[in-house]
Protein backbone atom coordinates (compact mmCIF):
# COMPACT_ATOMS: atom_id res chain seq x y z
CA UNK A 1 0.00 0.00 0.00
CA UNK A 2 1.24 3.36 -0.98
CA UNK A 3 1.40 5.75 1.98
CA UNK A 4 -0.65 8.62 -0.20
CA UNK A 5 -3.51 8.60 3.28
CA UNK A 6 -0.40 9.16 5.40
CA UNK A 7 1.45 11.62 3.73
CA UNK A 8 0.09 13.26 1.05
CA UNK A 9 2.09 15.87 -1.07
CA UNK A 10 4.05 17.00 2.14
CA UNK A 11 0.96 17.03 4.31
CA UNK A 12 -0.80 18.99 2.18
CA UNK A 13 1.73 21.68 2.46
CA UNK A 14 1.34 22.04 6.31
CA UNK A 15 1.65 25.54 5.91
CA UNK A 16 -1.32 26.16 3.63
CA UNK A 17 -3.56 23.59 5.01
CA UNK A 18 -7.06 24.81 6.56
CA UNK A 19 -6.88 24.03 10.41
CA UNK A 20 -9.64 21.43 9.89
CA UNK A 21 -7.47 19.42 7.76
CA UNK A 22 -4.43 20.15 10.11
CA UNK A 23 -6.26 18.58 13.15
CA UNK A 24 -7.59 15.33 10.98
CA UNK A 25 -3.81 14.94 9.53
CA UNK A 26 -2.50 15.23 13.32
CA UNK A 27 -5.32 12.90 14.50
CA UNK A 28 -4.12 10.63 11.73
CA UNK A 29 -0.06 10.40 12.51
CA UNK A 30 -1.27 9.95 16.19
CA UNK A 31 -3.26 7.33 15.84
CA UNK A 32 -0.47 5.89 13.56
CA UNK A 33 1.77 6.30 15.98
CA UNK A 34 -0.11 4.78 18.62
CA UNK A 35 -1.32 1.87 16.83
CA UNK A 36 1.21 0.63 14.19
CA UNK A 37 4.60 2.67 15.87
CA UNK A 38 5.22 4.48 12.51
CA UNK A 39 5.64 8.46 13.33
CA UNK A 40 5.42 11.02 10.08
CA UNK A 41 7.02 14.24 10.50
CA UNK A 42 7.20 17.17 7.93
CA UNK A 43 10.56 17.79 7.16
CA UNK A 44 10.24 21.64 6.83
CA UNK A 45 8.81 21.88 10.30
CA UNK A 46 11.87 20.27 12.06
CA UNK A 47 14.10 23.05 13.95
CA UNK A 48 16.80 20.99 14.78
CA UNK A 49 19.08 21.35 11.41
CA UNK A 50 21.39 17.96 12.82
CA UNK A 51 17.81 15.77 13.39
CA UNK A 52 16.22 17.23 10.16
CA UNK A 53 19.36 16.38 7.57
CA UNK A 54 19.31 12.82 9.95
CA UNK A 55 15.84 11.97 8.95
CA UNK A 56 16.47 13.30 5.12
CA UNK A 57 19.36 11.14 5.27
CA UNK A 58 17.55 7.98 6.23
CA UNK A 59 14.46 8.68 3.78
CA UNK A 60 16.56 9.20 0.93
CA UNK A 61 18.70 5.82 1.93
CA UNK A 62 15.12 3.95 2.42
CA UNK A 63 13.15 5.55 -0.50
CA UNK A 64 15.47 7.28 -2.62
CA UNK A 65 16.40 10.87 -3.41
CA UNK A 66 13.27 13.61 -3.64
CA UNK A 67 12.47 15.37 -7.03
CA UNK A 68 13.76 18.69 -7.63
CA UNK A 69 10.46 20.51 -7.29
CA UNK A 70 9.07 19.48 -4.25
CA UNK A 71 12.36 20.02 -2.43
CA UNK A 72 11.79 23.86 -2.14
CA UNK A 73 15.41 24.57 -1.04
CA UNK A 74 16.53 21.89 0.91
Amino acid sequence: MRHETIIKDEQAKATSMKPSVTTAMDSMQRRVWHEQGVATFNVNEISDPWLRQAIINEAVHRWGQRSEARRKGR
